[in-house]
């Protein structure tokens, strides 16, 4: 299921012109960046099943253009910060005494899902998943946060982690993170953001009506990609502490209880596994197709 939802973000009433502020950073703290006024409308759009958000800019058309590819941009509302990263293009438009400017760009993530991961050699042995993710994002210059202790926990620790030839970095974030059960996404500070599926819920009550703050919702309701079992399968190198086919041929299983019909799913694990791991997989996978 997906929903989307458009809601006020004060108490006192939607959002003003004087509650937004874009500001030029390139390369600079956001407190002495230059302060970007002649917007006309601001667009951001973030997603926690979204590697990076985007955002898109109308301004006001004038030469030379305030902003142009690979500048990078603050945008605060109401003094919190909703997204941290760089143009990626403009358009301009003119058409007799109509003219028309918009940039259109994304979070500091977008990197680590355009690009590759060059780390060299490219493998990690008994680091955990946030030390890890920090090693891949670093050439990118994308920090990591984490809700709590996510991904430092003695379970997150990797046996070992191997990037594959060419792989992008988003794709070994996803695989690393998918198999201890995490989830990763672009935090509106520009870091990259370690969560758990499912573990904590909004403090703000969605109201509907006219003293709601809801202004405007839709939802689509799907169960084409959920299944009424998924089981994880991998394997595991043996060792003095685990031996026989439960060390060997791991194995996790997840069942989605509104899922009626017979719709299994198997997954096999990219690279090796625990129980303990398949399951919080299985699990990581339930969760997110359900969401």
């Amino acid at each position: 299921m997906t929903s989307e939802t458009q809601a006020r973000g004060r108490e006192d009433g939607p959002l003003k012109g004087d509650d937004v502020e874009i500001r030029i950073r390139d390369g600079k703290p956001w407190y002495s960046g230059e302060v970007f006024s002649d917007w006309l409308s601001v667009d951001v759009k973030r997603s926690m099943i979204s590697a990076s958000g985007s955002f898109s800019i109308k301004a006001a058309h004038r030469r030379p253009w305030p902003l142009r590819p690979e500048v990078s941009v603050a945008i605060r509302v109401a003094g919190e910060s909703i997204m941290e990263g760089f143009v990626d293009g403009l358009t301009s438009k003119v058409s007799g005494s109509s003219t028309a400017l918009a940039f259109t760009g994304r979070d500091n993530t977008a990197a680590l899902v355009d690009c590759s991961a060059t780390n060299e050699p490219g493998e990690w042995r008994g680091l955990t998943v946030r030390q890890i993710l920090e090693e891949i994002a670093k050439p990118f210059d994308v920090p990591i946060s984490a809700q709590g202790d996510r991904g430092s926990t003695a379970a997150d620790v990797m046996p070992v982690f191997k990037l594959q030839p060419g792989e992008r970095a988003w794709n070994a974030i996803e695989r690393i993170t998918r198999q201890k059960g995490l989830m990763a996404y672009a935090y509106g500070d520009g870091t990259l953001r370690l969560a758990r599926v499912g573990e904590t819920w909004s403090d703000i009550e969605l109201v509907e009506g006219e003293r709601g703050n809801v202004l405007s919702s839709s939802i689509a309701w799907t169960h084409a990609d959920r299944f009424s079992t998924i089981i994880v399968r991998g394997q595991s190198a043996g060792s003095d502490d685990g031996w026989g086919s439960g060390a060997l041929e791991p194995e996790g299983t997840a069942v989605d209880e509104l899922v009626s019909r017979h719709r299994p799913l198997i997954i096999l694990a990219s690279g090796q596994i625990t129980s303990a791991d398949a399951r919080l997989q299985a699990e990581w996978e339930s969760s997110v197709r359900a969401a």
